[in-house]
């Protein structure tokens, strides 16, 4: 089993889980790293198909593992966060990533994949339908991710509007949350370079103890709904439906050229443990992000992990 040496969400872990060997090494200026390699199926002929499939696997994970460092602590029920909630991260990434790679490794005209395949040795963010959380709520509320695009030059947290100055209550039960129920909007923000590329998250919820018959106004709703975010935001709630708005519009400071996919998770306290929903990132590009997002296929990256 691996273990950490770098504990806390931002672990990094040595060891074996599966097929996957983890290592840690050290920079330059004497930061940790994360080393990730297969174990080997065999030691001869480094550039069998197989190999490569566990090789590309290998670079997905360590790319997974830095992009969505935010997350990696926290997300999966049942397992202790830090060090062990980092192991599944990469488990369960690990797993979907290379069922995909070797169902579709020898299919050049196959366009729906579910993640920008990298070039062996590229280093920066990659978007892709990566698995954030698992759990046993089943959620679907009214707060949604409001991409930003070449055009519209924000993204937000979006909460519908659900009725003139309502209670906390009504508020909550018309987008399906709860009581000391958190929401996270997460968003792979596209940096004008890729090594500008980050991922984004707005975050809100209530107090566990909130007063739940207080109406909320533009004017106090922060007294109950508590937002935090690592991307500046303005944030408005409206008098005349109820809606809030958590947008972040500094894209142009930020380097942001647009944002691919995007997850909601949901958490919420369940006695000493946390319960979460099960949440993947999704893409909504048409007619692809391939086309859209300029994603690279499996078979344009091949070539560089056969090292042809």
């Amino acid at each position: 089993m691996a273990r950490s040496r770098v504990g806390g969400s931002k672990g990094l872990l040595s060891g074996k889980v599966g097929d996957v060997i983890y290592s840690i090494t050290r920079n330059a200026d004497g930061s940790f790293r994360q080393g990730i390699g297969a174990y080997p199926e065999s030691r001869f002929n480094p550039n069998t198909d197989a190999q490569a499939c566990a090789r590309m696997t290998m670079g997905m994970i360590e790319r997974a593992m830095f992009t969505y460092r935010d997350f990696m602590g926290t997300g999966f029920e049942n397992v202790e966060l830090g060090t062990n909630s980092v192991s599944k991260f990469s488990e369960v990434n690990y797993n979907e990533i290379r069922e995909e790679i070797l169902q579709y490794w020898d299919m050049p005209d196959w366009t729906e994949w579910n993640y920008d395949f990298p070039k062996k040795g590229q280093t920066v963010p990659k978007d892709g339908m990566f698995i954030i959380s698992q759990g046993s709520i089943r959620w679907d509320g009214l707060v949604y991710c409001v991409p930003a695009t070449t055009n519209r030059r924000y993204f937000e947290v979006e909460c519908l509007g659900r009725g003139v100055q309502p209670t906390v209550r009504h508020w909550l039960t018309s987008h399906n949350l709860k009581q000391g129920m958190q929401f996270v909007g997460i968003f792979f923000c596209e940096g004008t370079t890729p090594s500008r590329s980050f991922v984004a998250w707005i975050m809100l919820w209530t107090d566990e103890n909130v007063r739940l018959d207080d109406v909320i106004t533009a004017a106090n709703w922060r007294n109950y709904i508590k937002t935090n975010s690592n991307v500046p935001i303005s944030a408005y709630f409206s008098d005349s439906d109820g809606s809030l708005h958590l947008r972040c519009e500094r894209l142009d400071d930020l380097q942001v050229s647009r944002t691919g996919c995007t997850g909601r998770r949901v958490r919420m306290r369940d006695g000493a443990k946390f319960r979460y929903n099960n949440c993947m990132m999704q893409w909504v590009a048409f007619p692809d992000p391939q086309e859209a997002w300029g994603w690279k296929t499996l078979w344009d990256v091949k070539p560089s992990w056969l090292e042809i």
